[in-house]
């Protein structure tokens, strides 16, 4: 049904998915509007990582497991046969959690076309945190990608922030880090 709202969650390592949903729907914003611009639009679906714009992001341990996920390129054909469809979806989408994720959309393309929506209060993007995933000093990039992700956002819509559009909120901030609070976020979102 085409006037239900859709809200996005990703929980943990489901941040992945939600990252490459995310950069597809701003790669087909961005096609839409350069389209509309005659002006050329990206050959490929847009990555959500920094790395994929030529410059390295961050120092990943060795043992990241999201390391084993290749950066690759995916002609924009595999969207755009679907464009209308996905476009349609997409509007429908009014908030967009980020629940203690593991990883962040850095790609400041994709980062930009979030703040078009967020410029015109058609997207709530809400991040809620726990000491367990920001604050773990042997995982420091998740953190370095938490704040990239939040300045990107501010600088694309300085206004969201106040205007209640973008929500970053850390819980249990008192306590020591656990394992359970990284589980108890679900309950209190």
């Amino acid at each position: 049904q085409e006037d239900i709202p859709i809200i996005l969650c990703g929980f943990s390592k489901g941040s992945l998915v939600l990252n490459a949903f995310v950069a597809e729907y701003a790669t087909l914003l961005r096609f839409k509007r350069l389209s509309a611009l005659q002006e050329p639009a990206p050959e490929y679906i847009l990555d959500w990582q920094l790395d994929n714009c030529g410059s390295p992001a961050f120092k990943y341990p060795p043992y990241e497991p999201t390391l084993k996920l290749l950066l690759s390129k995916t002609p924009l054909s595999v969207l755009t046969d679907n464009s209308d469809v996905l476009l349609e979806f997409g509007s429908r989408i009014q908030q967009i959690h980020w629940l203690d994720a593991h990883r962040f959309p850095t790609n400041p393309a994709v980062v930009e076309e979030l703040g078009r929506r967020l410029k015109t209060q058609q997207l709530k993007i809400c991040l809620h945190g726990t000491p367990r995933q920001l604050n773990d000093p042997m995982r420091v990039y998740i953190r370095q990608e938490h704040d990239t992700f939040v300045e990107k956002l501010k600088n694309e819509a300085p206004q969201a922030e106040g205007n209640g559009f973008l929500i970053n909120k850390m819980y249990f901030e008192n306590e020591r880090r656990s394992l359970a609070q990284h589980f108890r976020v679900l309950d209190v979102f």
